[in-house]
């Protein structure tokens, strides 16, 4: 709780009476949800300005939902049902005891929120640690706030972060995305590759070494000087993010060149842009595979299908860690794989012979992967994605899918 009982009645009053003194009144992006016993102001999710652009990753945006409630003895506020300590509150209301009401509702909305590490490899990584069978959680100085919803401007959404058990829920000034407990998140490694047994974390200690953390991270710990000599991504403690491993396998070698392979968990959420469901998290293994001729000309492929890049740093100085470290890092385009849209795509493509010549323009366009193959949570495995005839298999930054992919989402115009 925070302030006095009397500045507390004053300001409810206030509030009721700018609002209308109705439920379903509005001040700016506040709306009055309830009047008595408690009176509750809320901002809806991602409204007006509870919508906060991300600092450290500019094209993401965290979606939150403030609540007030105020009696003639307390005042709380959470953000996404999360309770703000009575000493912020407090620091607030302090600084807004002149304004009154209006300046007391800028000032709360205006507070950042804190943004954790909401990277769903991270967030995928460490829930599945957490909840591994006989692990001790009290060992952990860290845990998954489902709660967290994140958009990007590329169409990703992000559902989840990591947070430190002593986070405060908002970040440390205006211009921050953290408080500093959820800086030190910065050290924490995780390991997605399936070749050194079950991915896990690490958890790096300010010295530089790495700490195991429960089976998973004995098991990352183990590969971990064959992730960075073969190209792992290290603790990578200076990108301001959780770091990443990958490790990789010298799959053939003859006198016309060599492959290495390194298949990885990737996690991605399965529903459609429009019909978003945070629960929809799933996970697919994405074989990485890099061919190296004799002539030094690199061939890589996603999952067996070819990606056209160029890696002209690789061309310059023919080192091998840091092109197997780029390639682990490029994610596959899953294109569309919510399985009921893919079920009935599949049958309009096995029948598009039926349809009338204008109907087929809207079908060549597309196509389901019948190849891609994955799994939500412990459910059975679905197979099956949508994906353009363009498709550029791997993924534009920051996202789950191409630009050609999704432009599926754009308006066909007919001629």
């Amino acid at each position: 709780d925070a302030g006095d009982g009397e500045g507390f009645q004053s300001i409810r009053t206030e509030l009721i009476s700018l609002s209308g003194g109705k439920i379903g009144g509005s001040i700016g992006d506040w709306e009055l949800v309830g009047i008595e016993p408690v009176t509750h102001l809320a901002v809806r999710a991602g409204y007006g300005a509870a919508r906060k652009i991300s600092f450290m990753q500019s094209d993401v945006a965290a979606i939150l939902k403030y609540d007030l409630y105020i009696t003639k003895d307390m005042c709380e506020l959470s953000i996404n049902d999360h309770k703000i300590s009575a000493s912020a509150l407090d620091e607030v209301m302090k600084r807004t005891s002149q304004g009154g009401g209006l300046s007391l509702l800028y000032q709360l909305i205006s507070l950042r929120p804190c943004f954790g590490s909401f990277g769903p490899e991270v967030v995928e990584t460490v829930n599945h640690t957490l909840e591994q069978q006989g692990f001790d959680h009290t060992k952990y100085q860290f845990t998954v706030d489902s709660n967290f919803i994140g958009t990007s401007s590329q169409g990703r959404t992000y559902a989840g972060t990591v947070r430190s058990l002593d986070c405060t829920y908002l970040a440390q000034s205006r211009v921050a995305d953290r408080c500093a407990a959820c800086t030190k998140l910065d050290s924490l490694v995780i390991n997605r590759s399936l070749l050194s047994g079950e991915a896990g974390i690490l958890l790096a200690s300010s010295e530089g070494e790495d700490e195991e953390v429960g089976e998973s991270g004995k098991t990352a710990a183990g590969t971990k000087s064959a992730g960075r000599g073969k190209g792992g991504g290290g603790n990578n403690l200076a990108s301001g993010k959780p770091g990443h491993q990958s490790v990789w396998k010298l799959h053939t070698t003859d006198e016309k060149g060599c492959s290495f392979v390194c298949p990885q968990v990737q996690t991605f959420n399965c529903s459609l842009p429009h019909a978003f469901d945070g629960s929809a998290q799933a996970t697919t293994v994405v074989n990485h595979k890099v061919e190296i001729s004799d002539t030094l000309k690199v061939k890589l492929e996603l999952c067996g299908k070819q990606v056209t890049r160029d890696f002209p740093q690789f061309a310059q100085d023919h080192q091998l860690g840091p092109l197997l470290d780029r390639v682990a890092g490029l994610r596959l385009c899953v294109g569309y794989p919510a399985h009921r849209v893919v079920k009935q795509a599949r049958y309009l493509l096995n029948h598009v012979g039926r349809m009338i010549p204008e109907m087929r323009k809207i079908f060549k366009h597309f196509a389901v992967d019948e190849d891609f193959v994955y799994r939500i949570g412990s459910e059975d495995e679905e197979i099956g994605t949508i994906r353009s005839d363009k498709c550029k298999i791997e993924s534009e930054q920051g996202s789950d899918i191409c630009s050609a992919c999704r432009s599926l989402q754009q308006p066909i115009e007919f001629q």
